[in-house]
């Protein structure tokens, strides 16, 4: 008789295997001079480190809103954002949760694509400013959304979102 396997393990199976994945996609290149990381005046980081830092970013929450948003950002999750699961009221919060992870994911797969593209560094930057609005917007809203842990995601999306843009819109 075949044996039932529950949806919990196979969704931690699922999450596992998209992390590992995830992480597998860093290589770091041998040379020999090293870079300097940063510069003494301005700073100085490369388009492929920005694109890594955003493909991380983006990927890590896109695998969970493809998986189930609920069961990692709702108000149960491992890392809560609402108050309010989103797939109890009727399919459509679930279909743009798992419509958002697909664009995030397949946008962080740019990363494996061209890692040193300044278009995917725009497509980042420009992505991430549209957010700023949304993520002001949910940090306001207490009744929808823990608004201290999106007040605590500015301190991350917002200079992720400066240097990204900086960079790709540098004029050399």
């Amino acid at each position: 008789s075949a044996v039932a396997v529950a949806p919990s393990s196979m969704l931690a199976k699922f999450t596992l295997l998209a992390t590992l994945a995830t992480a597998s996609a860093l290589k770091v290149a041998k040379t020999s001079v090293p870079k300097p990381v940063l510069k003494l005046r301005g700073g100085e980081i490369d388009i492929p480190t920005v694109n890594l830092v955003n493909a991380l970013y983006y990927g890590g929450y896109g695998v969970p809103l493809l998986v189930n948003h609920d069961k990692f950002f709702g108000p149960d999750g491992i890392i809560s954002y609402t108050k309010k699961n989103i797939g109890d009221e009727s399919a459509i919060g679930l279909f743009f949760s798992r419509f958002t992870g697909v664009m995030f994911c397949a946008l962080s797969a740019g990363y494996l694509i061209d890692k040193e593209s300044t278009m995917l560094a725009k497509q980042f930057g420009l992505g991430s400013l549209g957010f700023v609005p949304l993520l002001f917007m949910n940090s306001q809203d207490d009744t929808n959304y823990k608004a201290k842990m999106w007040k605590m995601q500015h301190l991350i999306h917002l200079p992720l979102t400066a240097l990204t843009l900086l960079k790709a819109f540098k004029k050399e």
